[in-house]
């Protein structure tokens, strides 16, 4: 177990040859050991961000306030930065930028972690509970937005467990278990699943923006 200062126990994952990954992989594991809850709240995102990391997950797991994709990576960057001394920013990506108001994008919130070995950010996915390598060396954002279509064909997705339990409230109001398989994701292919698709893993990442973690403080 990996403990700093009583914030966040959790296990460390050998799932690479770098420490960091591994480290950010164990908050991970751990943050889907609770009950995500995707669909309504009654919580505003504001009012969920100011609270410090223990407050966050106890309103998570009575079910108080859903995660989707923003709202767990800014957890798991919460949790990295408070619980250990791994170097992490937050990587918001989206099918083009400036958005237009006829034209509905689509995005997906991210994290990014700084490897020493290689000297360079590298990929690892909250939400989808994952980390991209290609040619067996971790990547960036950056550079998956810059690959060919036969480089993208050549990366490889690394899950960091086998399912994700997850799960929605209905319009009967009840939850219904809604478990992802990361190994199921595509970077060049639509992933459809009984919560409707999404696209190429790969075309999120046309635009890029950076923030690091003092700035989710700041709204």
């Amino acid at each position: 177990m990996v403990e700093s200062d009583g914030a966040m126990p959790f296990s460390q994952y050998n799932i690479s040859d770098y420490p960091d990954l591994n480290i950010s992989a164990g908050v991970i594991g751990k943050l889907w050991g609770l009950p995500v809850l995707q669909g309504p709240s009654n919580l505003s995102y504001r009012e969920f961000l100011a609270q410090d990391i223990q407050r966050k997950l106890e309103t998570i797991r009575k079910g108080r306030f859903s995660l989707q994709c923003a709202g767990f990576r800014d957890l798991f960057v919460h949790a990295v930065a408070q619980s250990t001394e791994v170097r992490v920013r937050l990587v918001e990506a989206t099918n083009y930028s400036p958005r237009l108001p006829d034209l509905i994008s689509y995005g997906h919130s991210t994290a990014e972690v700084w490897i020493d070995d290689i000297e360079s950010w590298a990929l690892i996915d909250p939400w989808y509970g994952m980390w991209p390598t290609y040619a067996g060396v971790p990547i960036s954002a950056e550079q998956l937005s810059h690959m060919t279509a036969a480089q993208l064909n050549e990366i490889e997705i690394h899950p960091i467990l086998e399912r994700l339990p997850r799960r929605y409230k209905g319009q009967d109001g009840l939850f219904v278990k809604s478990d992802f398989s990361p190994s199921t994701l595509s970077v060049d292919s639509m992933l459809c699943t009984e919560l409707g698709c999404t696209p190429p893993y790969a075309d999120y990442f046309r635009n890029l923006e950076y923030r690091n973690y003092d700035l989710i403080d700041d709204l």
